[in-house]
């Protein structure tokens, strides 16, 4: 489902594709915590697929940015969520 970074696809489409599910899960999860768990399962699955790691946490700061997630009432993330989500990565 997500593409491999040694393929031929250039690697900017790839953590695109990491934004893209970040908005995706936003808006299919009713809970704060599966978003949470999804985005750390995602973060798991393209770790195995050699992305790099500054970049997955920028990707999805990007999408979390862009939802205004530190500020809205669906999860009013803290930044104790945001490290659950990412802890793969650490």
């Amino acid at each position: 489902m997500f593409p491999h970074m040694d393929s031929n696809i250039h690697s900017k489409i790839c953590y695109n594709v990491v934004y893209g599910q970040v908005i995706r899960y936003y808006n299919i999860c009713n809970q704060k915590e599966n978003f949470i768990k999804r985005v750390n399962h995602l973060v798991n699955i393209v770790m195995t697929k050699n992305y790099n790691k500054r970049q997955i946490i920028k990707y999805i700061l990007k999408a979390i940015k862009k939802l205004n997630l530190f500020n809205n009432k669906k999860y009013d993330l803290s930044l104790n969520d945001i490290t659950d989500m990412i802890k793969p990565v650490y």
